[in-house]
């Protein structure tokens, strides 16, 4: 039997938390406008376009704010702060450690 070579995780709740919610929430304080800026930016299918290298966050941000009139500089935030939104499932990245 041939032993994979090869092995292929999602990042979003298997590598790292994703918790898309909180993301949207540390760059929008009001609760009232987060579910304008999670449409515009995490709930439309540009973010999607994002995770297949097709479309850079400044891009992708300058579209969300023309989409939806919310501050350019909160919009922005959400993408900026993406990477420190992503925090390691330990127990996942061990077991990815022990396959390799």
């Amino acid at each position: 039997m041939h032993a994979p070579e090869h092995l292929v995780l999602d990042i979003g709740n298997v590598l790292c938390e994703w918790n898309p919610e909180a993301l949207v929430a540390s760059a929008f304080d009001d609760p009232a406008l987060r579910p304008a800026a999670f449409a515009a930016t995490v709930g439309h299918p540009d973010w999607v376009e994002i995770d297949k290298g097709l479309l850079g966050a400044g891009d992708a941000a300058a579209r969300a704010v023309a989409r939806s009139g919310l501050d350019p500089a909160r919009v922005a935030a959400i993408y900026r702060n993406l990477p420190d939104s992503l925090v390691p499932i330990e127990d996942t990245h061990a077991a990815a450690r022990e396959a390799h």
